[in-house]
């Protein structure tokens, strides 16, 4: 990459960044002013100029505003590919353009009103929407006692193990030791289907967990392990200690490291548990053979029902985008793709007919209500009906 390029990719990813901060709400006043001044010099008004009741909700609108300005920045590509019968053809494009599509006066602090177009309010994917999933988790005390954790709560929430647990400001629960001597005890964090959260362990381990996932971890790590249990998917970046292995145990699997950044995938209803490394270095162990393999940055082991371990070269961004806001799909079936929307839109997904057996492969952001991911796929020859919590793929 020419050095243009690679100052031309620091740029846009700079406002993409910024973009995001916006959709939060967490711009500093400097980087309004940064953010504004780019944003005015390479919008066209004509281009970009919609009426506000295009979306129907305020949120929507913002989510859709962040799509242009992502495009725009040269980050983000709403491209949906099809691979079917040996060819692969471009779907969707048009639809999310269209969700990209805003009104420049409301991104001027213009009020949106509350009249919508008759022909989106009898929309049935309008009707029937679905919010995304939000930063959401329980806390499971030694004693049984579950505190709901959200982005209303925070300061301290319980002392307990010889840890002080604390809901930080930014975001996220935070394990904090106390001094004296007690007796260290577990707790569990649980995200439900549409959920994500993000904690530290008393260790400084930094844990995303994704929807409807777990994990049981001691309030202080006193033994010569750091033994944690997870289910469902976990992003770690493990704080480095060489006199204490970090070890992660997933159904019957080991992950032992010293201190690394990795993903493990171990739902239920997936075929394998995944473990994907991004840094440093794992080893993966069948807990009833004791067979292990050692991965490297850029790798992937896959342990399947059988016990037998492989181990292949992926795509890391892909794996972790979900940490970063991204369903991220290569060549992906149908009723995989259907488990990650069930997960993070908390529906239950049902068949009428064998699922096609076309493969996808595109971005789309997790910040999308569930009709627009759909309006998505409807392009891509896909037919749904929402009804309460119930998605229906309709066959052909």
């Amino acid at each position: 990459m020419s050095a243009f390029n690679n100052h031309e990719y620091d740029h846009n990813r700079r406002y993409s960044e910024l973009a995001r901060k916006w959709l939060k709400g967490t711009l500093t006043p400097e980087e309004e002013r940064e953010y504004n001044d780019w944003y005015d010099s390479v919008t066209d008004v004509k281009e970009i100029k919609m009426e506000p009741d295009f979306a129907i909700s305020r949120q929507q609108l913002k989510r859709r505003i962040f799509v242009k300005i992502s495009r725009i920045a040269g980050l983000y590509r709403p491209v949906l590919f099809i691979h079917k019968r040996r060819k692969i053809y471009v779907a969707a494009a048009a639809v999310l353009l269209l969700f990209g599509a805003i009104s420049f006066y409301w991104h001027s602090n213009r009020k949106a009103t509350t009249q919508y177009p008759k022909s989106l309010v009898e929309n049935p994917y309008f009707k029937n929407d679905i919010a995304p999933g939000v930063n959401r988790a329980v806390l499971t005390l030694s004693n049984g006692e579950k505190i709901t954790l959200d982005d209303s709560t925070s300061g301290m929430l319980a002392d307990e193990g010889g840890a002080r647990i604390v809901k930080s400001v930014k975001g996220g629960v935070i394990y904090e030791e106390t001094k004296g001597g007690v007796t260290v005890v577990n707790n569990t964090v649980t995200t439900p289907r549409g959920s994500q959260y993000q904690l530290t362990l008393p260790d400084g381990t930094k844990v995303w967990l994704n929807a409807s996932s777990s994990i049981t971890f001691p309030t202080l790590f006193r033994e010569k392990e750091r033994r944690v249990k997870v289910s469902g998917e976990a992003y770690f970046e493990v704080a480095k200690n060489a006199a204490q292995p970090f070890i992660v145990s997933a159904n019957n699997m080991l992950v032992n490291v010293l201190g690394t950044h990795f993903n493990v995938n171990a739902y239920a209803d997936e075929n394998a548990i995944r473990t994907t490394l991004l840094e440093g270095s794992v080893k993966i162990i069948e807990t009833f053979t004791q067979h292990g393999r050692i991965i490297v940055p850029g790798e992937q082991s896959k342990l399947d029902k059988t016990g037998n371990i492989s181990v292949e070269k992926v795509n890391t961004e892909e794996i972790i985008a979900w940490k970063d806001g991204f369903f991220r799909f290569h060549r992906t079936d149908v009723a995989t793709l259907m488990r990650q929307i069930s997960r993070w839109y908390n529906v239950d997904v049902q068949y009428e007919g064998a699922p096609a057996k076309d493969l996808f492969t595109g971005t789309v952001p997790r910040t999308l209500s569930l009709s627009e991911l759909l309006t998505v796929l409807t392009h891509a020859n896909i037919r749904f009906k929402i009804e309460g919590n119930k998605l229906t793929v309709l066959s052909l």
